[in-house]
Order: structure tokens, then sequence, then C-alpha cells
């Protein structure tokens, strides 16, 4: 069934899969790593080594989301229940630190893998030439070489500022000197106490007397529970940098277009918007909102639809609403976890596509994963009818 699948999907993304699977691979960074993950000390160089949130078991009652648990595969389910991972902050001497990849190098060479988030992102640690000199004090980063996108920038990486709010002493926060102007204003909001921000050159290492690590929330992929403390932080910050008003009630239904993206378009979605309309909802194309914006529509939200999509971080700005995300033919639940954390009603509906019992792809699966996710999709016009006069 695998093998017909494969077919299917190369054939429906007109060659896209094929053509993945044949491209080289980045080369791997080959040196030393350790991994400090679990209290484990096995870096040169650990001074401090504080757990912020312990490992918990989280339980679903509802069969819906049991059911979406057991058929994604990112993270592992037994019996309707998942594990939350581990969330610390470490102080290490003598560190050497890339700030294009985020990675960290302990005393004795060894790239703590913790630095970066995962093994799947060795590939993005190049050979930079190291700046002369140690730079004296306390520093940290949350940079990283996907933290362009929405998503990881707001879910992935500027919670981890909040790991180091309760650091004893004053630390500079080093990031690189091409971070956007919005990024750095959306930065500057998050900063906790006592962390300043020191921006260097991308292309250079640098090497420190002392580095506080903030590790990421989740190591599996993309796919999150983070802790509630470190979501409320950023979006606090960022909810009063915002300068908004009064919260609206009732709040506004709203449904986030995908038109003018280049994969996983809607291809009725003009049908969609029609019904959705006489709902009460009203279309958004994210893209054409300033930050501000985005941050009070979502806050002021009573409903949200959208397509599987990067403008879904800004559920984080959101209330405990209802929540339908349009799933690809591939299992993708970055926004199940996600507003599973955030305690939101989280619904979703697979594509017309989906043939059933058909294997869903999940992201050890590589470019078959990435070919069945991005592919374009058609939604059940009658289950999207259920699902709205249902929650209204």
């Amino acid at each position: 069934m695998f093998r017909q699948l494969i077919t299917n999907l190369d054939r429906a993304s007109g060659g896209r899969l094929r053509r993945t699977a044949d491209r080289a691979e980045l080369p791997a960074y080959a040196g030393p790593v350790v991994s400090l993950c679990g209290g484990r000390a096995e870096a040169a160089g650990i001074e401090e080594f504080t757990v912020l949130q312990p490992v918990r078991a989280v339980r679903l009652d509802d069969e819906r989301q049991r059911a979406f648990l057991a058929r994604q595969t990112a993270v592992p389910n037994v019996d309707g229940a998942f594990q939350t991972e581990e969330a610390f902050r470490a102080t290490l001497r003598e560190v050497t630190f890339d700030p294009h990849s985020g990675a960290v190098w302990a005393a004795d060479g060894a790239l703590v893998l913790d630095s970066i988030k995962n093994a799947g992102r060795l590939k993005h640690v190049a050979a930079t030439p190291i700046a002369p000199g140690t730079l004296a004090g306390a520093y940290s980063s949350i940079a990283g070489p996907i933290s362009g996108n929405v998503f990881h920038w707001f879910i992935e990486s500027l919670p981890r500022l909040h790991s180091l709010s309760s650091y004893p002493e004053p630390i500079t926060l080093l990031m690189p000197d091409g971070l956007p102007a919005d990024r750095r204003q959306q930065l500057a909001a998050c900063l906790p106490p006592d962390v300043t921000v020191r921006f260097i050159p991308a292309n250079r290492r640098v090497r420190v007397e002392r580095f506080v690590l903030p590790s990421f929330l989740t190591t599996q992929w993309d796919f999150a529970y983070p802790p509630h403390n470190h979501l409320a932080h950023v979006r606090d910050r960022l909810i009063g940098a915002a300068g908004l008003p009064p919260r609206l009630v009732p709040g506004e239904r709203i449904y986030i277009l995908r038109d003018r993206a280049r994969v996983r378009r809607v291809i009725n979605e003009a049908a969609v918007v029609e019904l959705l309309q006489t709902r009460g909802f009203r279309p958004y194309r994210l893209e054409e909102l300033p930050f501000a914006d985005q941050v009070r529509l979502f806050r002021d939200a009573e409903m949200v639809i959208a397509p599987h999509g990067a403008g879904l971080a800004n559920l984080l700005f959101a209330p405990p609403v209802p929540v339908l995300e349009f799933a690809s033919r591939a299992v993708t639940p970055v926004y199940f976890f996600l507003t599973l954390a955030l305690g939101q009603e989280y619904r979703y509906l697979y594509p017309l596509e989906l043939v059933d019992n058909e294997p869903l792809p999940g992201p050890s699966d590589g470019p078959l994963y990435s070919a069945a996710r991005d592919l374009d999709l058609t939604v059940d016009l009658d289950a999207l009818r259920a699902i709205v006069d249902e929650w209204s």
C-alpha cells in the first residue's frame, strides 16, 4: 500500500516527490556531539543545570483528539496519552558559539546537540572562522537558521527567553546582525529583565567565557506542547507591545486564505469562503496585515478556520476559542499540540483526496512526508458546514 501511495503522491505533486528524493543532501556535521537532555551532564565545563519544567504525562479524554493523536507518528503515544519533554537551563564555561546555526561547542570541542534542537539540524552547522579573543561575562542566544519562519520564531525561538527570566545575573543575548527590523522589535518586547542584546556577524563564531543555554521546549520535530508559562510570556509581551485597545466581545469569526501560497492551496476555496460567509466568517490574507493587526485579529477571534500553514502560529494570541484546521495528506500535528497547550478546542478536516485507511506519512518518511504535506487540497463542504453549525 505504501508503494502505491508513493506513486500516487508523486503523480499528484507533478514529480516533486521524485525530484526531492533525488536531490543531494547537505553534508552533515561529522564532529563529536554531546547531549544534556535528561540531566546528563556529559559536556565539559558545565557550571549549572536547572530543570525548569519536568517531564509529565498528558492524557486526552476527547475521542476526536485521541483519534488524531493515535494517527500521527511524530510524537509517541499510548492509549490517548503522550509525554512532554523536559525544559532546562544550563550554564557552560569556555564555549564557542555559532550565531548562524545557534550551535554551541563545549570546552572539549563537542557540539552540544541541545543548542540546535536535534540531530536533524546538524546539516545547518557549517565551518566558519572564529573571531579572535574571548567575550567576558555571561551570554546566551535563541538564534537558529530557520527562525525566520513565523512559526519557528513565535513558538520555538521567543519562548526560550522565558527560561532566562530567573537567572541571577545580567545576560547578553547574542543574535545575528541580519535579523530583520520587525524581528528585532519583537525580540526587544520579549526580553526578560537584565537581558540585553548584542548583534554580531552571522558568519563568524565567537568564544565566550560563560554561555547560558535555554533548552528548546521540544526536540521532536516541530510538534510542541510547550510549557504554558513560556507561551504566556511571549503572548503577553507582544500583545502589550502592539498597543491594542480593549478586546471586543463578541469577537470575529475568521478564515485565513492561502490563495497566494505556493503550496497547500485550497482547490475549492471560493466555495469554502462563500459557505463560511453565510455563517458570519470573514476571510483574511495575513500577509497583507501589519503585525499589530494580526495580533488584534487573533486576540479578538471568536472562531478560527484555516488550512495548515505558518499563519496559525498567531493562535498564540487567541483566547480559548474553537479552531478548525484543514489538514493535509500527511500527519502534521503542529497546531494540534499548540492548541492543547493553549486550551483551545481543536478540530480538523482531512482533504477529500485522502483515501479511507490510506497511510499518512510522518516526518520520518522524509521526501514522502514533505510532498504529501504540501499538496493542494479539496475541503469537504458538507463536513465543514456540520462543524461550523455545531459550534454555532
